[in-house]
């Protein structure tokens, strides 16, 4: 980066990712498939079905929250500018997230058999929705970006442990690898446009209109999960 500056240092990580990165998964899965280890749905046509949509909706269950998360963080200098705050504190707030997702993790451990993993899932998906809301109303305000920071990276820190403990526990341990990996795929690429999206409502209708819309997001969120969880017989 001091020699040749910030872009040719992505441009590098890009290519090494691309050039050497994916040739060694292709590589990893096919001698997987050859070994006969690649992971399989179950052989029923109906109940692979009711996977197949069950694993879909929880995707976009969490897909829903990697586009919340992606729009609010890309966005919150940006905004807390727009919303009269000086630099320094917009900078504050975005280095807040990174504990407080450390404290929701721990927070989560801590609860341990204790709590029940789908209602905290439940709860994850409000919070997220919830801080949006807070952000939205009260953002111009010094306490409002504390709440937020707070909820939002407490509750966005929990997804990292929830999506492969809710993957196991709705789908099962058969082929957890295969939708370990879908999930995350969906993950990555809502993560992915993100920035974009938002910066696209932004210019549209404003910072207002992505938040609520971010809100709505995590309500969505929700309501997939739900709908994944009864498709397969969970109750929350």
């Amino acid at each position: 980066t001091e020699a040749h500056g910030w872009q040719v240092a992505a441009r590098v990580m890009g290519l090494g990712a691309a050039g050497l990165g994916a040739p060694l998964l292709w590589w990893g899965v096919r001698r997987l498939e050859l070994g006969g280890l690649a992971p399989h749905l179950p052989p029923d046509p109906s109940e692979a079905g009711v996977r197949r949509r069950v694993l879909r909706l929880l995707a976009l269950a969490f897909g829903a929250a990697a586009v919340l998360h992606g729009m609010a963080l890309h966005h919150l200098l940006p905004f807390f500018a727009e919303r009269g705050h000086p630099a320094d504190y917009g900078i504050f707030i975005a280095a807040l997230i990174g504990p407080m997702q450390v404290a929701g993790r721990i927070a989560l451990m801590a609860g341990g058999e204790r709590l029940s993993l789908h209602r905290v899932t439940l709860v994850v998906f409000a919070l997220m929705s919830a801080s949006a809301l807070v952000l939205l109303i009260w953002g111009g305000t010094w306490a409002g970006g504390i709440v937020f920071v707070t909820a939002f990276g407490a509750a966005y820190g929990m997804t990292s442990i929830l999506r492969p403990l809710i993957a196991r526990a709705v789908m099962g341990g058969a082929s957890f690898g295969a939708i370990s990996g879908y999930l995350s795929s969906v993950y990555v690429a809502g993560s992915a446009v993100a920035p974009w999206l938002g910066a696209l409502i932004w210019q549209w209708a404003g910072y207002g209109a992505m938040l609520a819309i971010g809100a709505a997001l995590g309500l969505a969120g929700a309501a997939l999960y739900l709908a994944a969880t009864r498709r397969a017989g969970v109750r929350p």
